[in-house]
C-alpha cells in the first residue's frame, strides 16, 4: 500500500498507536529503516524489528496510549508532526511498578517516507516531564529555582 507522507504518518498514529495495531509496523515500516531517538541516548532502532521493542515497551506501561496530531506538514518526501499523548501509567515496563497516574507528553517527529514506507525517522519528546508526572523526579529536577543562577 502507498500513500503520502501525511497519510501514512496520521496511520502510524491512529492506527498503529491509536487502535494498538502492531501487526502495521513492518507495513509501515521499511526493514533496514533507522529510527532515531526511541531508545537511549544516541541509540539507532532499525526497521520494524528495531522498532517493535520500543512500541511494546510504551503499550506495556500506557496500555490506554492515545496520541493527538497537533499539526503537521510534509514537503517532498518528508514529514514533520507535533504531537500530544494522553495515557494512564499502568503496566510495569518502565522499570518500575505501576503508579495509575494519567499523564501528557508532547513531542515532534520528523519522517521520510517513500513507496508508502517510513524510510528513516527522528523523534523528540518530554522524557523529563513524563517522569515528573510519574513521580521518578521533582519538579525543581525539571523547572529550576529562580536562583539557580
Amino acid at each position: 500500500m502507498t500513500g503520502t507522507p501525511v497519510e501514512i504518518a496520521r496511520r502510524w498514529f491512529e492506527e498503529m498507536w491509536n487502535q494498538g495495531r502492531v501487526e502495521l509496523i513492518p507495513e509501515l515500516l521499511a526493514p533496514d529503516a533507522p529510527i532515531y531517538d526511541v531508545g537511549a541516548p544516541g541509540e539507532v532502532r532499525r526497521g520494524p524489528e528495531g522498532f517493535r521493542p520500543t512500541y511494546e515497551k510504551l503499550r506495556g506501561a500506557f496500555p490506554d496510549i492515545r496520541f493527538t496530531i497537533e499539526e503537521i506538514v510534509s514537503e517532498r518526501d518528508l514529514v514533520a508532526l507535533r504531537w500530544t499523548a494522553r495515557a494512564t501509567h499502568r503496566g510495569p515496563h518502565l522499570g518500575f511498578a505501576p503508579t495509575d497516574a494519567p499523564v501528557t507528553m508532547g513531542g515532534m517527529g520528523f519522517a521520510r517516507v517513500r513507496d508508502g514506507k517510513v524510510v528513516e525517522a527522528w523523534n523528540n519528546w518530554d522524557m523529563m516531564g513524563l517522569l515528573q508526572q510519574l513521580g521518578r523526579i521533582s519538579q525543581s529536577a525539571v523547572v529550576p529555582d529562580d536562583d539557580s543562577g
